[in-house]
């Protein structure tokens, strides 16, 4: 995560497993500040994070790498210290595709299942508007971009968009600097690239499977 992000959190990031979700959500810690997550709910205050296990390891390590995530692109974004934290969220309003979506790339790499996902998604045109999607759809919308802009730009324009952003104080200047494209016509890139990507491979895939028909011919009485 340090790599991806070009990142370091100065401070050491601490963990506490609950022994079921039913626990974590008894718990009056960090209450009113919770984040969903795959395999329950994770709580981040500051540099800690609270996780439950519910007997799948594969979970707990999904919720422990999207909350160190979380703690690094916060801490990158908004500052360490809490006067910095309260003065970049006002001034910061970033929508939930740009923190969630980022959260989930960082998190977990781009599989099969997620390309097939945005194959669906990008047919029925339901990602022309991230702003009007579901919490879920954008937090998936989100990761699909910062995918996007990786294999468009390189892996190392994430950590300066994200830089930029808090220097400047603004996503538009972020993805202006870095991309050279401000975050609407980037969407529309994005879509377009994806559809005309999926066309292809249909296409492709329709001329192969008609080469490989048998030619049929009837046999003389």
């Amino acid at each position: 995560i340090e790599a991806k992000l070009e990142f370091k959190v100065n401070r050491k990031v601490e963990i506490m497993v609950y022994h079921n979700l039913s626990d974590l959500k008894q718990s009056n810690i960090g209450q009113g500040i919770e984040s969903n997550n795959t395999g329950g709910i994770t709580k981040i205050i500051g540099n800690k994070m609270f996780v439950s296990f519910d007997g799948d390891h594969n979970h707990l390590a999904e919720q422990i790498k999207e909350g160190i995530a979380r703690i690094f692109l916060e801490n990158m974004i908004y500052g360490g210290n809490i006067q910095e934290v309260l003065q970049n969220a006002v001034l910061l309003n970033l929508p939930d595709w740009f923190v969630n979506g980022m959260v989930s790339y960082v998190g977990e790499e781009w599989s099969t299942e997620m390309d097939a996902k945005l194959r669906e998604l990008i047919e029925k045109d339901k990602l022309k508007n991230f702003n009007r999607l579901t919490p879920e759809e954008a937090t998936f919308a989100g990761h699909a971009l910062w995918h996007y802009i990786a294999q468009m730009n390189g892996e190392s324009s994430i950590p300066n968009l994200l830089y930029l952003t808090r220097i400047n104080r603004s996503l538009e200047s972020g993805f202006l600097f870095v991309l050279g494209n401000t975050v609407k016509n980037t969407i529309i890139d994005f879509n377009e690239y994806y559809r005309n990507l999926y066309a292809s491979e249909d296409s492709s895939r329709l001329a192969l499977e008609e080469s490989n028909q048998l030619l049929r011919t009837k046999k003389k009485v």
